[in-house]
């Protein structure tokens, strides 16, 4: 267990574990202002998960090509980075229109 140093400054409100004895004062009503979580977006739609799965898939596959198979390994390594960083840029741009449609909150919590 650590304790803290005593201080002339007063002391912060920190969390207690309750009593849990039959006679024991139910803890304080919490008050305050209440946050709301935000809503869920939607899941991804069948192309953005396509979209993903070639974007993990395209590195593997181009350095098993590269260094085992017909394709020049360099060949291979500039394949893998074009085509990881478009499909990349299209899995970005497919999550970004999908949380846009979520309604934007309210002024105050913004």
């Amino acid at each position: 267990m650590v304790t803290n140093p005593p201080t002339e400054q007063p002391e912060e409100q920190r969390w207690q574990q309750p009593e849990f004895s039959p006679g024991a004062q139910p803890p304080p009503v919490v008050t305050g202002q209440v946050l709301v979580p935000g809503e869920r977006t939607r899941p991804p739609s069948a192309v953005e998960a396509m979209v993903g799965v070639v974007a993990g898939l395209i590195w593997p596959v181009m350095m098993v090509l590269g260094i085992f198979g017909p394709v020049p390994f360099w060949t291979a390594l500039v394949i893998a980075f074009i085509g990881s960083s478009l499909l990349g840029a299209v899995r970005n741009q497919l999550r970004a229109r999908r949380r846009a449609e979520l309604p934007r909150p309210p002024s105050q919590l913004r």
